[in-house]
């Protein structure tokens, strides 16, 4: 774009043409974003900028990053760095989330897998330090621990998270091409699947960074040594912290 171009004519084509920035903290930008902006402060992105609305902080963020890049450090209108929140998502009315993860180390894993309701409030979680040889088993071992768990609880509507994607690709395709270790835990979770006449199950990939409380308790786990159950008011203050903090972006 030429330089010539009056400030005024960039700040009111800013809103029209995709691609064209107004001055940063600009009225022009800050309007057109707030009319544009999606559901509970969503993410907008042009070819190669991302623009954030905080709205609990009340200005716009913006970031050089790819869209889907989350947990970012961003710098806002006001010479701030921010972290952008990594945002949870709640599970459907009367359903139940599970996220899983798994801690390991020279052949020592900790399974970890926390259930939340649709007001994000922990209904139950559970950690179990189990023998493996690979990362790769136990994270296919956590996902085993939580259909275990849906068919013992009795949950009926229930989504089943982790950021292990080769698991998930693997429960959605029934087709792995790890370990073979690995693999016969994935035959066994889909063996258990059939038996959950009745039941909603979906499994879920999620980024990393979504999947920080699972994350958390597992290495809690790890280091603690702690096996059995959980429940909200016993959760280890790392844990019940994330959970609050997730929330407050429902």
């Amino acid at each position: 774009m030429a330089r010539g171009t009056s400030q005024s004519q960039s700040s009111s084509s800013s809103t029209s043409r995709p691609g064209v920035v107004a001055p940063r903290g600009s009225v022009a930008v800050t309007a057109g974003m707030r009319r544009r902006r999606l559901d509970g402060g969503s993410s907008i992105a042009n070819s190669s900028n991302l623009y954030s609305w905080d709205d609990r902080r009340g200005f716009l963020c913006f970031a050089r990053q790819k869209p889907w890049r989350r947990g970012r450090e961003v710098r806002s209108c006001h010479g701030r760095a921010e972290e952008c929140p990594q945002v949870w998502k709640a599970p459907q009315a009367q359903g139940i989330k599970m996220n899983v993860d798994a801690a390991w180390k020279d052949g020592k894993a900790s399974l970890a897998v926390i259930a939340r309701d649709h007001h994000g409030e922990c209904v139950k979680a559970w950690v179990l330090n189990v023998v493996t040889i690979s990362a790769e088993t136990a994270e296919a071992m956590a996902v085993r621990m939580a259909v275990l768990k849906v068919l013992e609880e009795k949950y009926y509507h229930v989504v089943i998270e982790g950021d292990a994607k080769f698991v998930m690709d693997s429960l959605s395709t029934s087709f792995h091409r790890g370990s073979w270790e690995a693999a016969r835990i994935i035959e066994d979770i889909l063996q258990l699947v059939k038996v959950l006449q009745g039941t909603s199950l979906i499994f879920q990939w999620t980024r990393r960074n979504s999947n920080v409380v699972a994350h958390l308790l597992a290495k809690w786990a790890f280091c603690s040594g702690f096996n059995g159950s959980l429940m909200n008011g016993t959760l280890p203050g790392k844990v019940a912290k994330a959970i609050e903090s997730e929330k407050a972006y429902l």
